[in-house]
């Protein structure tokens, strides 16, 4: 049996944000500032809890940019109705600078993006450690926190070598997933490309009866 009482939803909602921020900076520090976010699946809706954390950040006064590095399916175009034709991939390239392609929130001033730029047949061989490495090297001045949103990371060479060579890496998992082989394999993986793994986020988890009752203390259905 669960409830469907939308306050109680919300309050779960807001605390675990809130939780998930305390444990995130407290664990960042002052020298960990690119952090790469990937997923074991497409579903964990991801990119908009990145969004969300870089907003609540940027209020508080840091200066956060979100990279969107998913070059499989990119979702940042979609969840903050911006886009740029130039972007992450033409500054690895080397036709572009940070400053040609960033692009600043219109409603948080410490808030800014750099979008995928134009990924058309792109070949691993011009994505070398070594230039990621110069790229996070050369941003992580500018900001206190830099996001950046991975495709989901199984088989998905890329995606590992980009966490790989970050500070951090948080993988996003759904519940029903979490204690899965397909999550055990996203973890393997980036393991194996030396990530320094933070943790993982457990989305669309499903609260029980017992449980809401001690988080807000029983009471009838309305």
């Amino acid at each position: 049996m669960f409830r469907k009482k939308t306050n109680e939803k919300r309050e779960i909602a807001l605390q675990s944000f809130y939780n998930l921020e305390d444990r995130l900076t407290e664990k960042l520090g002052t020298n960990l500032v690119t952090v790469t976010f990937t997923a074991s699946s497409d579903d964990t809706n991801k990119t908009m809890h990145i969004l969300n954390l870089a907003k609540h950040l940027a209020e508080d006064g840091d200066r956060v940019l979100i990279i969107d590095a998913d070059l499989r399916q990119s979702h940042l175009p979609g969840v903050t109705e911006k886009s740029k034709d130039r972007g992450f991939i033409d500054i690895i390239l080397g036709d572009y600078s940070i400053d040609d392609v960033i692009i600043d929130d219109d409603s948080y001033d410490d808030l800014s993006y750099i979008f995928t730029g134009e990924v058309a047949d792109y070949a691993d061989k011009f994505l070398e450690p070594n230039i990621i490495k110069d790229f996070y090297n050369d941003i992580r001045d500018r900001f206190d926190y830099v996001f950046i949103d991975l495709s989901p990371n199984i088989d998905i060479p890329e995606a590992n070598m980009f966490a790989g060579n970050a500070d951090a890496a948080v993988v996003f998992s759904r519940y029903d997933l979490s204690n899965n082989p397909v999550t055990r394999d996203s973890l393997k993986q980036l393991e194996k490309a030396n990530a320094n793994i933070l943790g993982i986020i457990i989305t669309d988890y499903l609260y029980a009866e017992d449980e809401l009752d001690e988080l807000f203390g029983g009471g009838d259905d309305e």
